[in-house]
């Protein structure tokens, strides 16, 4: 199990200066929902550990929550490092996972499938101009484009004029490479947990849960209500036959038999897909562990699940 501990034991955020850090009580979570069915677990604090020791794990099944630092590569590394090794490990392969780190580029290989997204446009600090955001309607929502877990999305994130979209573009320019400018979707949210293959597939949908609370604006899960809220899940039934039938095959031939969570918006009985999520947490505050729960298994036994057929 590798890990990427904030070596500093008195902060406790999970986000910080664009580097996801791993929550040190998930060790324990995992630890205590393994041990059910897997005899020998080791944990490293971060991949350099494991890098070190990585002739002891040859034959061993990795799965990783180190996803490096700022890069627009950072979530492949791991797999890679594991495909050259000839390793088993659990998470999607480096292909994958820059695809999906790729906000922009993972729309365009939804829409392959005729899956709707939002508009949307790519930009960068040395060709962006005011003179693009012409042309969309408004509200916008923009944010990093190689970056997850809401890293860069806040309330103020979504704009409702070109003036007030290209100051925030300006000031994202400076901290990150790649920001994607996409007409916000006004509807419900929901999250797709998909894991499996043809003759054993879960597939579920839930209904992201916001708070009422009037200082925010907008129903959209940006880090402020990610990191500070527990988001309530609920079971529902938006999706048609015919999105059902677009998302699996969009599943297949991306990531099959393995967990990925797709996120979008229902607008108009309409599904749009804003990203694709190739490493849901496990937590079990996390959205997925929260539909497999709704859906009747407990952490363990959804631990058990995603984990079993590997054995």
């Amino acid at each position: 199990m590798i890990l990427n501990v904030n070596p500093d034991e008195k902060i406790k955020n999970k986000i910080c200066n664009n580097r996801e850090y791993t929550r040190r009580e998930l060790k324990k979570f995992l630890l205590d929902g393994f041990s059910g069915f897997i005899d020998n677990i080791i944990f490293y604090d971060n991949f350099q550990l494991f890098k070190e020791k990585v002739n002891e794990h040859r034959e061993d099944f990795v799965l990783n929550f180190d996803f490096g630092y700022k890069s627009r590569i950072r979530n492949m590394n791991v797999p890679a490092f594991c495909e050259n090794y000839n390793i088993k490990y659990f998470n999607p392969d480096p292909y994958v996972q820059v695809l999906c780190q790729d906000k922009f580029m993972t729309k365009k290989f939804a829409e392959n499938f005729k899956i709707k997204t939002p508009k949307s446009l790519l930009v960068f600090s040395h060709s962006y101009r005011k003179e693009q955001l012409k042309g969309f309607q408004y509200p916008l929502i923009i944010k990093p484009n190689y970056e997850s877990e809401s890293i860069g999305i806040t309330q103020q994130s979504i704009v409702s004029d070109i003036d007030q979209a290209h100051s925030l573009i300006k000031h994202l320019l400076k901290d990150f490479d790649g920001i994607l400018i996409e007409e916000y979707i006004a509807g419900n949210e929901i999250a797709i947990t998909m894991f499996g293959d043809l003759d054993n597939l879960f597939f579920e949908e839930a209904e992201l849960i916001f708070p009422n609370e009037g200082k925010f604006t907008y129903k959209a899960y940006t880090s402020e209500i990610k990191q500070h809220i527990a988001i309530e899940l609920k079971k529902s039934n938006y999706l048609t036959e015919d999105d059902h039938m677009n998302l699996k095959e969009l599943y297949y031939n991306l990531a099959p038999n393995k967990l990925i969570r797709i996120d979008g918006r229902i607008k108009d009985s309409v599904f749009y897909l804003i990203e694709i999520n190739a490493n849901p947490g496990l937590y079990p505050k996390s959205v997925v562990p929260k539909t497999f729960k709704i859906n009747g298994f407990t952490y363990e036994e959804m631990l058990k699940k995603l984990f079993s057929c590997f054995n």
